[in-house]
């Protein structure tokens, strides 16, 4: 049995996940939603991070899946638990140093959201209301009940404060982009994971609330990635690197382990020769993707893929 723990973005409300909760027991597991102090104009990253270490307790096998903002909080975590798997799920992938309010003009989120806005036929001014920027593939009885909710509040507060870590965690990482997200477009969430991590990202049907719209398709894809890892990690799928293949990140030498762990890889070496699903046949990477993942491929091999200024 694994313990998920759901980390909520912006707002910190639990709330937003309890439509996956029930859907990860029925599988045997343990979910822990987690609230975050979102709304306290004192807490910062800090006071995030413990919040949800006083959430998970004395449990293990822990799984984290951070929405959103979570992509700031969840790391943060694995310097203080033991961490099987992070799924960042349309989650925002900081830099050291770098603030909340920074991430959006670095990474060029207005730009990439109004490109992909105008190609569905939409302006920014026509997602400015929430139900249309967040909840257009929500059911409607549910849309309902957060709007009679309220929207959560979110202090300034972490937004403004440096994302403490040197480096990204040596813990396995999955991105999951929604491949309807108004707020951070699929093919943005793409470039990003592998910019910033050396990620290719996965999708999955839905927009930015995958966690309201599509609950169990979005834990099956969860326990796909949970057991793939383990398949992985019985077949010594995941070896260390030569010294000789050294790669920089953020000016840190060796990669974090979430930039060599990818689907078509540990499914590759763990000599797995199953049937491609439907969904995975409809869902090929983009051409101009393809071929990244013979290169992610050698670098279990080899060592990382070279980048600028790394060593040969």
């Amino acid at each position: 049995m694994a313990t998920y723990v759901l980390i909520p973005g912006a707002g910190g409300d639990a709330w937003y996940w309890h439509r996956v909760v029930p859907e990860l027991e029925a599988h045997g597991h343990e979910a822990v939603a987690v609230t975050l102090p979102a709304g306290d104009e004192k807490a910062g990253w800090k006071e995030y991070a413990d919040a949800i270490v006083s959430a998970i307790g004395d449990r293990t096998d822990l799984v984290l899946v951070a929405q959103s903002l979570a992509g700031f909080s969840a790391p943060l975590i694995c310097e203080r638990r033991t961490v099987e798997l992070v799924v960042l799920l349309n989650a925002m992938i900081p830099l050291p140093g770098e603030t909340g309010s920074e991430w959006w003009s670095k990474t060029g989120q207005e730009e990439a959201q109004r490109d992909y806005l105008a190609s569905i036929g939409l302006t920014p001014d026509e997602v400015r209301d929430p139900a249309s920027l967040y909840f257009h593939d929500v059911p409607a009885e549910i849309t309902a009940e957060a709007f009679r909710r309220g929207e959560p509040e979110q202090s300034m507060t972490p937004m403004e404060q440096p994302w403490p870590l040197r480096s990204w965690p040596d813990v396995p990482t999955r991105v999951l982009a929604g491949r309807h997200d108004r707020l951070f477009p699929a093919a943005f969430q793409r470039r990003i994971a592998q910019e910033r991590l050396g990620i290719v990202a996965d999708e999955i049907d839905g927009g930015h609330l995958v966690s309201l719209s599509r609950p169990r398709e979005l834990v099956e894809r969860l326990e796909r990635f949970r057991l793939e890892l383990r398949r992985a990690a019985a077949t010594r799928a995941l070896p260390d690197f030569p010294r000789s293949a050294q790669v920089t990140w953020s000016g840190r030498r060796n990669p974090p382990a979430a930039s060599v762990y990818s689907l078509h890889v540990a499914r590759t070496l763990a000599g797995e020769r199953r049937e491609e699903t439907d969904d995975e046949r409809r869902h090929q990477p983009d051409p101009e993707h393809e071929a990244e993942a013979p290169q992610v491929l050698r670098s279990f091999h080899q060592g990382p893929p070279a980048v600028a200024g790394a060593d040969q």
